[in-house]
């Protein structure tokens, strides 16, 4: 069995809980640890939505970029991210540092079963996440944390799905 057939097959169903719940999401293109979609609000609000293969099929990441291209300073990223979790743990904020950038991301783990079985859930974490971004990169601003906001195309939400499974 390839690797990620099972996180094909969990996407399949996430894709069937989120036009039950009324959704609209954009595939997005196949990554070599996962898969997953978008759903767009905007254009800088969308959420991607991942399955990372190799064991992990049974949690889905629900990711929304806050800020990328971000200066390789990392305390007053950490000061701020620390400070937005701890107000807000439901939907904790992190830097990602990878060679090709730093950039900041809110992201929200739960089982499928979880999200699938109490549809009311999956909705407000979905539509909130864009909402939560938006403040925290008001937040990350007033503490002097400068960068680029992700914004809905293609090269940026698949980046985005990327980094959701790193």
């Amino acid at each position: 069995m390839d690797h990620l057939q099972l996180a094909r097959q969990q996407l399949e169903q996430t894709k069937n809980a989120l036009t039950k719940i009324g959704l609209e999401y954009v595939e997005l293109d196949p990554f070599v640890m996962g898969v997953g979609v978008a759903v767009p609000y905007g254009p800088a609000d969308y959420v991607v939505i991942s399955v990372s293969g190799g064991g992990s099929e049974s949690v889905l990441n629900l990711t929304s970029g806050v800020l990328q291209d971000l200066p390789r300073e990392p305390l007053p990223v950490l000061d701020v991210c620390n400070k937005i979790t701890r107000d807000n743990p439901i939907f904790p904020h992190f830097l990602h540092d990878a060679e090709a950038g730093w950039s900041v991301l809110v992201q929200h783990r739960a089982l499928a079963t979880v999200l699938y079985d109490v549809p009311g859930v999956m909705q407000v974490v979905v539509e909130n996440l864009p909402v939560i971004a938006r403040q925290s990169r008001e937040r990350l601003a007033a503490a002097g944390v400068v960068g680029r906001p992700y914004t809905w195309n293609p090269a940026d939400a698949n980046h985005l799905l990327i980094r959701s499974m790193m």
